[in-house]
């Protein structure tokens, strides 16, 4: 974030956590969170001065997700749009890459995703969803034809691997436009 101020999007931001710690930091910013419209909804009550959405902002200078590609039934598509509407800076972190694309069905149990307490009437209850690998060529080929570069790359952090196969790997990734 090397200008004073700008827009930054935090996709698959769940109630903006690291926007709320990136806003205290950087208060001339304007952060939004893009979520499904119930979270959205439900998170701009506990953090009104970040704005929710169910959509992409039509522009804005920094796009970031963790873990949240890999979700989609089409991140490829997801990847080309966040970038089209980029100004700078991209990154993409806690990712499942495999050179062949892998589909698992991924389970946790209910209170172990996300933070803070659980409202009354919930059972900690096994909840499961389809998780994929990503092809990372894919995703840098796509940033190099919307005019990226490759800034960073990080291997060995908090990645978005579930499961011990050897061809899943995790890498974080920086894009800076041309």
């Amino acid at each position: 974030m090397d200008i004073p101020s700008g827009r930054f999007v935090d996709f698959g931001g769940s109630a903006g956590e690291l926007c709320a710690v990136l806003q205290k930091q950087f208060p001339a910013w304007s952060f939004t969170v893009v979520e499904t419209k119930s979270v959205a909804d439900a998170a701009q009550a506990l953090r009104p001065a970040i704005s929710y959405s169910d959509q992409l902002p039509a522009k804005f200078d920094v796009f970031y997700s963790s873990g949240t590609l890999q979700y989609l039934a089409d991140p490829e598509q997801l990847w080309r749009e966040a970038l089209s509407r980029t100004t700078r800076y991209a990154y993409l972190a806690r990712n499942a890459f495999s050179k062949k694309k892998r589909f698992t069905i991924q389970s946790s149990r209910l209170f172990d995703n996300g933070a803070g307490p659980v409202p009354e009437g919930f059972d900690n209850i096994e909840i499961r969803y389809p998780h994929q690998t990503i092809s990372e060529a894919s995703l840098r080929g796509i940033a190099d034809e919307m005019g990226f570069d490759l800034a960073a790359r990080f291997e060995g952090r908090n990645s978005g691997v579930i499961g011990t196969r050897a061809d899943v790997y995790g890498a974080d990734l920086l894009f800076k436009r041309r």
